[in-house]
């Protein structure tokens, strides 16, 4: 799933659908020159992404409990993780794994902090235009124009609203995004990759608000002393 050779699978395998630093456009940026782009939206897509766009308007702020597991394209489990993320728009986020190895990976809007516990490694990256079509900052980036960047399609049934997302991007990070809602709320996302593994998350103890706004030295890290620090801003 990620294409960098600065972090092992183990290390970032908790932090999968928080933030992948690469070559992704944003919302409001023009995307990638390709045949997708050029193909007029239907109606129908239309429709879904403007119905997905309502959902997630009103989650200005929200906070969860998270339990995230990826499957090799052959169903063999491979990774778990559990942690509780933070999320707030425009583009600030805050997602710690507790278990089984403890991470975090916090931005302010600017740039993004990965702090590794196990390894006493902080790595530092600007957060730009290329990042904002990753999993986790969908619900942290805009909604006003989904359709830019993804084909929206959406099915009910037994009253949970599944929106698929495909990237119109030819370097998009993953085939698909699922977003499953039971009725106002997110229950969970799901992400298959190039290689066909699969990634869910299934969010516990949702809180969403419209008007809750913290503070943006919340969405900063705090380096301990002592911790190496691969600062890759430039």
């Amino acid at each position: 799933m990620f294409q960098s050779d600065k972090f092992s699978i183990r290390r970032l395998g908790g932090l999968a659908l928080s933030i992948t630093l690469l070559t992704s456009p944003a919302y409001g940026e023009s995307a990638p020159s390709n045949k997708m782009n050029t193909v007029e939206v239907s109606a129908q897509e239309q429709q879904a992404a403007s119905q997905l766009a309502k959902l997630l308007n009103p989650l200005h702020y929200i906070q969860a409990g998270f339990a995230q597991h990826t499957l090799e394209a052959s169903g063999k489990r491979i990774q778990e993780s559990e942690g509780v993320m933070t999320v707030q728009r425009p583009n600030l986020f805050r997602w710690e794994v507790k278990k089984p190895f403890p991470q975090v990976v916090v931005s302010n809007g600017q740039k993004v902090w990965l702090y590794d516990m196990d390894l006493e490694q902080v790595t530092i990256q600007k957060l730009d235009a290329r990042t904002n079509t990753t999993p986790a900052l969908i619900l942290s980036g805009e909604t006003a124009d989904l359709t830019r960047n993804f084909r929206v399609t959406e099915s009910v049934a037994d009253g949970v609203a599944l929106f698929t997302l495909i990237p119109k991007g030819q370097d998009a990070l993953f085939e698909n995004l699922q977003l499953s809602f039971q009725g106002k709320t997110l229950r969970e996302m799901m992400l298959t990759d190039a290689l066909g593994a699969r990634t869910r998350i299934e969010f516990s103890n949702l809180s969403s608000s419209s008007k809750r706004k913290l503070a943006e030295k919340d969405f900063e890290l705090y380096i301990p002393p002592g911790v190496d620090v691969i600062d890759d801003e430039s």
